[in-house]
Parts: C-alpha cells; sequence; structure tokens
C-alpha cells in the first residue's frame, strides 16, 4: 500500500473457515463495521485490491507470469504513476503483460522502464471492418520516436515510388499529402527528442533539469535544413488551402525519400555532436 500510495487507508484481514475452506476478506480499520464499497471510492477500491494482489503474489512463492487488464481504470493520474512504476518493479522478478487503451499510463509505463533499464516489448492492436485483433510490433505512431517513425516514412515512400506509376495525380498527391503529414509530424517530435534533448516533453508535467546536460547549442548551419524541411512539408500538409492561380508540381516518391534522409542526416549529425561534446567535457566529481 505505502508502494501504491495508499498508506493511509488502515486495513486488516478477516479469516473464516466454512466446511474446510479458508476465507479472506480484506477489512477497514474504523470504528464499527462498514463495508469499504461504502467508504472507498471506485479508484479506492481499485487500488486496495491491487495491492492485496501484489501482497498475495509475495507471499505465493512462485515466478509465474502475472497479466493485468487494464488495471488503472477509475485511478486518477497520481495513483497510475504509482500503479506503472509497481508494476515494472515486478517485472524484475517475473513476467509482466499489461493491457492497456490509456495513453497516460502508456506514458507513465514507458518512463518507468526506461528509469528502472528493465528489458520490455511493445504491442499493439489494430482492427478493419472485418475482424478486429491485428497484433503490431511496437507502439502506434502517435506513441513511437522519431527514429521509428522515420523507418515507417520509409517504408511508405518506397511503396509511394511503386504505386506512382499506376496511381491517378490526384489520388497521387492525397498520398504525398499524408506522407509529408507525417514527415512534419515527425520533424515536431524531433525537436523534442533530440534538438532539446528530452528536457521538455509535452507528456510530463515537470522539466527534466538533469537532460539539460545532452542538449547543445545549434548552428545556423544545423538549423537551416531542418527548417527548410518543415516549410517545404508544411507546404504540402492537408489541410492548407492552394491557391488556385499557382501551379504545383506533386512531389515524386524519390524526391520524398531525399527529404526523409535529410531528416535523418541531420538529426544524426546533432546527435553524433552532442556525443563528441560530452565526450571532450571534463568529467564532474
Amino acid at each position: 500500500f505505502e508502494n501504491l500510495g495508499v498508506s493511509h487507508l488502515k486495513t486488516s484481514v478477516d479469516t473464516r473457515n466454512e466446511k474446510g475452506r479458508h476465507y479472506v476478506q480484506l477489512v477497514l480499520d474504523l470504528p464499527g463495521f462498514q463495508a469499504p464499497k461504502r467508504v472507498l471510492s471506485e479508484g479506492e477500491q481499485r487500488i486496495i485490491a491491487i495491492g492485496s494482489f501484489f501482497a498475495e503474489l509475495k507471499v505465493s512463492g512462485h515466478q509465474g507470469a502475472a497479466v493485468f487488464d487494464d488495471p488503472v481504470s477509475s485511478l486518477d493520474q497520481f495513483r497510475r504513476g504509482h500503479v506503472a512504476r509497481r508494476l515494472v518493479e515486478e517485472a524484475s522478478c517475473r513476467q509482466v503483460i499489461v493491457f492497456t487503451h490509456d495513453t497516460v499510463f502508456l506514458a507513465e509505463l514507458k518512463v518507468a522502464l526506461e528509469r528502472a533499464s528493465t528489458p520490455h516489448l511493445f504491442q499493439h492492436l489494430t482492427y478493419s471492418q472485418q475482424s478486429a485483433g491485428f497484433v503490431n510490433d511496437g507502439l502506434p505512431w502517435h506513441h513511437q520516436g522519431s527514429k521509428d517513425r522515420i523507418d515507417k516514412l520509409e517504408k511508405l515512400a518506397n511503396k509511394l515510388k511503386i504505386d506512382e506509376q499506376t496511381l491517378d495525380i490526384t489520388l497521387l498527391e492525397e498520398e504525398v499529402r499524408r506522407v509529408y503529414g507525417r514527415l512534419r509530424e515527425v520533424v515536431e517530435r524531433a525537436v523534442e527528442e533530440v534538438i532539446l534533448g528530452g528536457v521538455l516533453e509535452r507528456y510530463n508535467d515537470y522539466v527534466r533539469v538533469p537532460k539539460i546536460a545532452d542538449t547543445v547549442g545549434l548552428t545556423a548551419e544545423e538549423c537551416k535544413p531542418i527548417i527548410d524541411l518543415y516549410t517545404r512539408v508544411s507546404d504540402w500538409l492537408a489541410g492548407h488551402d492552394k491557391a488556385s492561380a499557382r501551379g504545383f508540381s506533386v512531389p515524386t516518391a524519390n524526391q520524398i525519400k531525399g527529404d526523409i534522409e535529410l531528416l535523418r542526416s541531420s538529426l544524426d549529425a546533432i546527435r553524433n555532436r552532442r556525443k563528441a561534446d560530452k565526450a571532450r567535457a571534463p568529467a564532474v566529481t
């Protein structure tokens, strides 16, 4: 309960035997008898159940896998963090499988896993109009980092190179808009991850001050290709209306692949200079 942030809820265990069966009930330590469901919120009841389950695992003496199906429903953001850290702690001694559709909880899990350097695997499920349950490796697009997104965009560009031989020009333009829209998203995510070094993250409600050691001062030469690329993809982004009097030629798949490679090489250059600067920096004692 202390690990889950509910140590203020005082409980005890009431046991009884009926016809050779042993029953255990968790009761609140309050004057007079009160059923927990009459006193506690739904979230408090859920966190007590989770804590009791972890306690049962602790004394069970086995290391079998534990499966959690949306364990944080009805919990606020503070208790989500407690549960995420406790799940990662449990993963040090057994396999822990977590199903969730809660994106805030997912972000909490990612932070806890990274801080504990715990080996892990992400997968996500998708569906179609006909069926559901398609298993995909990695996280959905909106939860992927810039490296994974660039890899995915390269695959889209390779597919577009094949499709551009047969697609109607209007359909081709729609595909180009979609790819460039995604490329702009990658640029914005890379600013957060690479250029700012993770100091500021849109999910976190605090500034990660220790990460300032990973930031670098950018030169004009390093900024220009990224800014130019961002402007170029914004011109083709779906949602920006084009002046009818102007003529626009649809970028080819090779041009798109070139823009993707430009972003990759620009970010790699920043990462490499960061590593070189850290290697030259005097040790801090």
